[in-house]
């Protein structure tokens, strides 16, 4: 039954990604961030293949109005369409203002939470809502984009956040932390296995939003650590980017070997060694 199910879900994604993709065909438009995944699904509904590992995702770029543009990213699990799972989507836009930005997210979550039929694939429900809507949505005028940079300068603050878990093993759980880590433009890194450490760094905002996707997952068990703060990102960065750390050599799909000297070197190597004693109570 679960398998009758999950290829259900996965060829109306595949139905609502075709047509998507047929609506938005302009250069630039539609972009798919892995692009085997559409094969690899084929194959899989076709038997070619025994199951997908990793998840459909894709962006499109929307003219809501003359002076609104928006780009949309989505994330879907593999039940889409056939729960309440809802799909991971995050906007990226110059246009608004972050009140504004705010506002849009929070009229997204409500018109999936009352509007929608869960049951079928909406995600060309989502873009209408967006297009029919987006004026009454952003009431707030449209930032002056010098001014709020300048204010932005003056009083943004930066975090990085160190969590704990259990283990993380899952393929499809690493791959969503560092989709979210690059969306949200945050630096930090995975330590992957049992236990495995997540570090992130970014915006106070971006690691806010990020911590809170992260923590709403099911998890054995998950802990924030440490919280460390500050209004000077040039300081205060240890991380140039985000990456997946493996400190030994990976011997299977879904092998997580940890060598927590190489690690622990890694910490020191990125002005972290404190983090030995606060990650696992010893110097």
């Amino acid at each position: 039954m679960q398998l009758v199910m999950t290829r259900d879900c996965l060829r109306k994604q595949l139905e609502e990604y075709e047509l998507l993709q047929s609506m938005y065909s302009n250069p630039g438009e539609f972009k798919v961030d892995n692009p085997f995944i559409i094969s690899d699904i084929q194959d899989y509904l076709t038997g070619k293949r025994g199951r997908v590992h990793e998840k459909l995702d894709y962006r499109i770029k929307l003219q809501l109005t003359e002076k609104i543009k928006m780009e949309l990213s989505v994330l879907l699990s593999q039940s889409y369409s056939r729960s309440h799972e809802q799909p991971m989507l995050i906007i990226r836009t110059d246009s608004l203002s972050k009140q504004q930005e705010k506002a849009v997210k929070i009229a997204i979550e409500n018109f999936i939470e009352t509007e929608v039929d869960k049951t079928e694939p909406y995600m060309f429900q989502i873009i209408s809502f967006l297009q029919n809507n987006i004026e009454e949505l952003v009431k707030t005028p449209i930032k002056n984009e010098k001014k709020e940079e300048e204010e932005k300068n003056e009083s943004e603050e930066f975090k990085r956040v160190w969590l704990w878990s259990h283990h993380i093993y899952s393929k499809i759980k690493r791959q969503d932390i560092m989709k979210l880590s690059k969306d949200y433009d945050l630096n930090g890194f995975m330590w992957p296995g049992k236990p495995g450490v997540i570090c992130f760094e970014g915006t106070q905002a971006n690691v806010d939003e990020v911590v809170k996707i992260v923590k709403g997952w099911q998890w054995q068990k998950l802990k924030i650590v440490k919280i460390e703060t500050s209004l000077n990102s040039h300081e205060f960065f240890n991380f140039d980017k985000f990456n997946e750390i493996l400190t030994a050599e990976v011997d299977g799909e879904n092998s997580c070997p940890m060598n927590s000297t190489e690690f622990f070197k890694y910490l020191e190597s990125h002005n972290a060694a404190h983090m030995k004693k606060e990650l696992f109570g010893f110097e």
